[in-house]
């Protein structure tokens, strides 16, 4: 598995969100201390929610420029 801060060295959100969840999810498997349990729920659940935010919007994006491609085809016909 690349290292986090090389993963973030390439500027993708959603790859660093990726790789920070995958990262959160191997630390919550080997941890035995409720408390950091607790905190590390936390940030991946929120981790989680961050990563379906931004691929919504990529999809809504992606929907979008579809839908004006297809009204610029219909304008040049």
């Amino acid at each position: 598995m690349k290292k986090l801060k090389d993963v973030a060295s390439d500027g993708d959100i959603l790859k660093t969100l990726e790789a920070l969840r995958d990262l959160l999810a191997e630390r919550l498997d080997e941890c035995d201390s409720n408390r950091d349990i607790a905190a590390l729920s936390r940030q991946f659940a929120q981790t989680c929610e961050s990563i379906e935010a931004i691929k919504k919007e990529r999809a809504e994006n992606r929907v979008s420029s579809i839908d004006d491609f297809r009204a610029r085809l219909k304008v040049a016909k």
